[in-house]
């Protein structure tokens, strides 16, 4: 199944700029994200060869697409599908992800480089998500 939706081809957008969090007890968005991220490869490694029974590329991927949005950092296509999952996966996924509107590519001028990033969309969505966790 194919969901068909225009890509940008446009430069990551710019990290939004949020405000701190409400009180010294209260995560940032990008504190929530990071930890939903680290609490993720930390059940990798306890469940070893089980791992692919809870595995879930499509929302790792986003997750961390979102990271580095909020940390201003751009992602390589190459990078970002190396750091979840086999290279065939990662492809079907983050194609998934670009022709569902919440991720979209580009060619980095600098380098040619392919690169990936968070759409506006998605950025909404993940912290409307977050404001909940």
């Amino acid at each position: 199944m194919s969901i068909a939706v225009a890509h940008s081809q446009e430069a990551s957008p710019e990290p939004f700029g949020r405000m701190p969090a409400q009180g010294p007890d209260q995560p940032t968005d990008l504190e929530k994200a990071r930890a939903l991220y680290h609490q993720r490869r930390d059940r990798d490694a306890a469940f070893g060869r089980f791992t692919a029974v809870f595995s879930e590329p499509a929302w790792d991927i986003l997750l961390d697409l979102f990271i580095a949005h909020e940390e201003g950092v751009a992602r390589s296509t190459m990078d970002l599908i190396a750091r979840h999952t086999a290279p065939a996966n990662g492809r079907r996924w983050l194609l998934v992800l670009t022709e569902s509107g919440l991720a979209h590519r580009w060619t980095a001028p600098e380098s040619g480089e392919e690169m990936v990033g968070i759409t506006p969309t998605a950025v909404e969505l993940m912290l409307r998500y977050l404001e909940g966790v």
